[in-house]
């Protein structure tokens, strides 16, 4: 009787501590107690994003080094100009040390090409990066953020079943000083709190260290006095937006951004190397071109079959040189005279750089290829672990709903006093572990989410928020210079190396004496792209403009000519001259005549002008791209010269600048080899 009565106490007393157990909410769908406002402050997500940003050593560091390469830009530009203007000034100095004017070889012509591309690459390349740390900084944030949050709901949930274990063993201590409970039943209300204090003291350390780690990467102590709010995400992304995102990923990716940009950096060399051998070697690139082709197209080349070829190249343009030439009883080397000649140092100090860059241009093509290869894979890869974390999560979900309907049973038998306590406490104790797994993998859940955004550049966020970011993730097409030059018109011109073009602009201040709204750009008597309005951007596939070509921009107000402005294609940012006139016609007439005699023995050549009587024609001089040749200064046409046939290989190529007895300049002609004539250009 007395066993009986003792028993039913017992149940009783479980009914209460059930009861009062039940009181507590369980997790729901996203989280069990929500702890916001238990501190004065909160901290969101996107605040703690944007704080870590704004402090990141590494976005900081990006910036100076974007910096840094705009002056090495600046600078290199600069050291270009300066070089160009004196290889074409005539200097001398008190020792009578002479030095004449110089074409740019080979070499030069590649320096004064590629080293302001290269550097805009590098530019490029970072201010792309600025974007890719704000998506890295992003993810370390918000899944810092996660575990914070989870620890902080994890301790909540624990201490509410703590206070009910200690309500409940304060008054069963009490029934037990009475008679009313049994001792096991005190010792075992005690061991789950010494349980879950050891549990709560873990979590709590583990939320202290998150913290610390929080506060450093925002630069805020946010240890104490902050609440953080539910960061908690799901997805619901089919299988069928895969293709998208993968490509969004290689659109916005760091690594494919750099492997473009090498394999877009490449190419430029390899052409910029094509173009100015082919320039000085002509048919005998036939030895090579296919190769070039072939790389160029995507094809693969047999690298030991195409140095071989290259090797025949390298002899065939240096078979001119072999042996000597006769020069007044003199028998002379004919290898003294490459260095004079343009581009054949170029090739012997680099024998091999056209070699190279076909190669290396291959290298990076394949480069690029399988780096989209990996990123496909790994946005794919990720994409199937997303779905199993979710697929774990609705698991333990299905489980949690089972494991209540299962405790919510035991209840009710334990009640009736048909099942024992300890058995409804193990069925308890499973619900209650099976609501924290649930937690435990809703955060996996939503960090491999954050993770999956972060590899995926911002498009997972953008699909789940249905709206852009907002995050800048170019880089090209910017300004690489801050010079100033609002007190006048000027172009600009813009390097985007990545995709191999360029974009060019006009700025036309309000007080510009011309009224000009539209735009062209010229090469020689080749309009590049269409007429553009002034304020926007001319893009264009990057074009090979050889040394002595004339570029410019071709003015005009509502579709009517006001003027033509000669533009140096070498600078990023020029002042463009306006001369507002009406547009004059060349004719040509014949001013007279040239005498020429080649020693085919000695190489020597002979040059005399003869001029018709009625032109006042006294002076005159040899220009050749632009750059005097054989004098600087204007020689009488009285004057005969004398020269080797190597230094001028073709007068038809050659302008003749007239000058009269004042040398005031005349005009400009050519010689026509067909009747070795001389024929001015005037202008009406």
């Amino acid at each position: 009787m007395k066993e009986r009565e003792a028993m039913n106490k017992r149940k009783t007393l479980w009914c209460s501590i059930f009861v009062l157990l039940m009181v507590m909410q369980p997790i729901s769908n996203v989280f069990l107690i929500s702890s916001e406002g238990a501190e004065g402050k909160t901290l969101t997500l996107s605040q703690a994003v944007a704080l870590a940003t704004g402090v990141s050593r590494e976005y900081k560091t990006t910036r100076s080094k974007i910096f840094l390469k705009q002056a090495e830009y600046e600078e290199a530009v600069k050291s270009i100009a300066l070089k160009k203007k004196n290889m074409a000034t005539f200097r001398w100095t008190p020792l009578l040390s002479f030095k004449f004017p110089e074409k740019a070889d080979l070499a030069d012509e590649y320096e004064f090409t590629y080293k302001p591309l290269q550097i805009q690459s590098e530019i490029s390349s970072l201010n792309h990066k600025l974007s890719d740390i704000k998506y890295s900084v992003r993810e370390e944030v918000s899944n810092l953020y996660v575990d914070i949050y989870t620890y902080q709901e994890i301790i909540a949930y624990k201490r509410k079943q703590l206070s009910v274990l200690e309500e409940d063993l304060k008054k069963n201590k009490a029934r037990l000083a009475v008679g009313e409970a049994l001792k096991e039943d005190v010792d075992l209300i005690e061991s789950s709190i010494e349980g879950l204090n050891s549990e709560i003291a873990l979590k709590e350390r583990e939320l202290e260290n998150s913290k610390k780690e929080l506060s450093d990467l925002i630069s805020i102590d946010v240890t104490r006095g902050y609440a953080f709010e539910n960061p908690y995400r799901e997805a619901d992304i089919s299988r069928e937006r895969l293709s998208y995102i993968e490509e969004e990923t290689l659109k916005k990716s760091q690594l494919y951004y750099d492997a473009k940009l090498n394999t877009s950096l490449a190419l430029t060399a390899l052409n910029t190397n094509y173009s100015l051998m082919e320039s000085q070697y002509g048919s005998k690139m036939s030895y090579i071109s296919s190769y070039v082709a072939m790389a160029k197209s995507g094809a693969e080349i047999d690298s030991a079959e195409f140095k071989l070829y290259y090797g025949r190249f390298l002899t065939a343009i240096d078979k001119p040189w072999q042996g000597n030439i006769k020069i007044l009883f003199i028998r002379i080397p004919k290898e003294w005279f490459k260095g004079a000649i343009d581009g054949v140092r170029y090739v012997e100090d680099d024998p091999y750089a056209l070699y190279t860059s076909v190669l290396e241009y291959e290298e990076a093509s394949k480069e690029q290829r399988q780096t989209e290869k990996d990123i496909r894979k790994q946005v794919d890869l990720t994409y199937e672990n997303m779905i199993t974390a979710r697929n774990a999560y609705e698991s333990v979900e299905r489980q949690v709903k089972k494991s209540y309907e299962a405790m919510e049973k035991g209840r009710l038998k334990n009640k009736a006093g048909e099942l024992q306590y300890s058995e409804y406490r193990d069925l308890k104790t499973e619900y209650e572990n099976m609501e924290l797994e649930k937690l435990e993998a809703l955060k996996n859940y939503t960090q491999i989410l954050y993770s999956y955004d972060r590899l995926t550049c911002g498009t997972i966020t953008e699909i789940l928020n249905e709206q852009e970011l907002g995050i800048n993730t170019g880089g090209s097409g910017g300004s690489f210079v801050t010079e100033d030059m609002s007190d006048g018109a000027y172009y600009y011109i813009n390097t985007i190396v990545e995709e191999n073009a360029f974009e060019i602009g006009v700025y036309i201040p309000e007080d510009c004496k011309a009224s000009v709204n539209q735009f062209e750009l010229w090469v020689e008597d080749t309009l590049i792209g269409e007429r553009t309005p002034v304020g926007e951007m001319l893009r264009h596939l990057t074009l090979t403009i050889n040394n002595g070509r004339k570029v410019f921009l071709r003015l005009y107000e509502d579709g009517q000519f006001v003027s033509d402005s000669v533009i140096n294609v070498s600078e990023y940012k020029g002042r463009l001259p306006i001369e507002v006139a009406k547009r004059q016609e060349e004719t040509e007439k014949k001013v007279g005549a040239v005498s020429y005699s080649e020693n085919k023995t000695t190489g020597m050549v002979s040059l005399k002008l003869n001029i018709s009587d009625e032109e006042e024609i006294k002076y005159y001089k040899l220009v050749k791209d632009g750059k005097s040749i054989l004098s600087n200064t204007p020689v009488s046409v009285e004057e005969e010269l004398k020269y080797l046939s190597i230094l001028i290989d073709d007068l038809s190529q050659v302008t003749v600048e007239l000058y009269g007895g004042d040398m005031e300049k005349l005009m400009s002609g050519y010689i026509n080899k067909e009747d070795m004539c001389i024929y001015g250009k005037i202008q009406e």
